[in-house]
Order: structure tokens, then sequence, then C-alpha cells
């Protein structure tokens, strides 16, 4: 609920309105007009009621489109919406507007009413939106542009850790096969390698280094069961 008094009285809301207000008779001649209209005009309201028709504020050409253009639509539908017309101030400087009429009946007497506003603030207004949208615009595009570089460049790194996988797997298989062969060359070395006197310091290092490479590529293989999810523990002590 309002409370009493917490809300202006109609004539205030209706004189201080944040649109300009006229009634007029369907000839144009105004019969009412708010504070709002006549301080964008320059007008008193007396000055304007009961003297002045609406078309009489507009520029030439305002007058020539409501002639041609507001006024028939006007009798043929009752109503107008968001016409934009120039209104001439009291100094001569042209004021532009953008209109609402409709036409009502009171009595036995029919009444045209106006609701105006300035075109200056909303021509600004949707210049304000449009340069946010262009704005908002380029961010998303940037953005999804972003998107798509980092998508690529995720798949080329995805690409190329496959490729090293890959790699890996090979090298280690590659180099194991080798080994089985000269693990028994060594075991024949090594029985038949008494009495000569040359290869017994020999086949020690020989074993000991071809262990330790058989260590490395062993390593290597688990690696590659690793990246490739094929990796298996077997517990012992």
């Amino acid at each position: 609920p309002v409370m009493a008094g917490a809300c202006p009285p109609d004539d205030a809301l209706y004189e201080h309105a944040a649109c300009g207000l006229l009634v007029a008779e369907t000839d144009g001649l105004i019969r009412r007009a708010n504070a709002t209209i006549c301080r964008w005009l320059g007008y008193e309201a007396s000055e304007l009621l009961g003297r002045v028709r609406v078309q009489d504020l507009l520029t030439v050409g305002g007058r020539l489109f409501h002639q041609t253009h507001i006024n028939p639509i006007l009798q043929l539908q009752g109503s107008v919406a968001e016409v934009q017309v120039e209104m001439r101030h009291r100094d001569k400087t042209r004021v532009p507007l953008l209109i609402n009429i409709v036409r009502r009946r009171h009595g036995d007497t029919s009444f045209a009413e106006f609701a105006l506003l300035i075109a200056e603030d909303r021509r600004a207004y949707e210049r304000e939106l449009l340069a946010a949208r262009k704005t908002a615009e380029a961010a998303l595009e940037a953005r999804h542009g972003a998107e798509a570089k980092l998508s690529a460049l995720n798949e080329q790194l995805s690409l190329a850790d496959r490729r090293k996988d890959e790699f890996i797997a090979t090298l280690s298989h590659e180099l194991r096969n080798p080994l089985a062969p000269m693990h028994s060359a060594l075991e024949v070395m090594k029985l038949k390698s008494s009495g000569y006197a040359a290869l017994e310091p020999v086949l020690p290092v020989f074993e000991r280094q071809l262990n330790h490479m058989t260590h490395l590529v062993d390593d290597l293989m688990e690696i590659s069961r690793i990246t490739q999810g094929r990796m298996e523990l077997r517990c012992a002590p």
C-alpha cells in the first residue's frame, strides 16, 4: 500500500511528467499543455491554450508531413506511434521530438492526446547502445578467435605428444631387439674365455655395461607403457 502523501497529486504528475503532454482538438487547437512541453518550446501555457494549433508549432516540413501522413493515419486508425518531427522553439531553433498520438472521445468531443520525447536524447542513447553492442560483439568475436586458436594449438600439442610417445615406443623396441643376441654372445664368450687372459678383465666390463643398457631400455619401455596407458604393476617382496 502507498502511504498518504507519498505520491504527488495527479496534476503535478501531469505537469512535470518526463515527457511533453498536449491535448488538442481534432483541428489541432491546443487545449492543454503540461509544463514540460512548455519549457522545451519556451512558451507559457497561457500563450498556447486556445490560441495555437499543434501544427503551427511544427517546421514547414513538419506541417507538410502532418498534413500528408500523420493526420490521415490518425483519422484512419486513431493513433500514431513514434513519429519524429521537429518543432520550433520560441527562439526559432528546432527541437527534434518523437511523438505518439492517440485520438480519444471525451463526452461529445474528440481530442488528440500527444506524448512527446526529446529525440536527441533517444538518438544519443541509441548510439551508446550501438557502440556497446559493437564492443560486445568485437569482444565475443575476439574470444571465439582466441578459443579457436587455443583449440588448434592444443590439437597441435596433442599430435606432437602422440608422435613423441610413438617415437619412444618404437625406439625402445628397436633398442631392445639387439640386446638379446648381445647377451647370448656374452655368455658364449664367457664359456670360451678360459685360456684367453686378455678377455678375462674385458668381459665383466662388457657385462656391466650391457646390463646397464638393458635397464635403460627397460625404463624407456616403461615410459612408453605409461604414456599409452598399458602400465602393469607387479607386486613382489
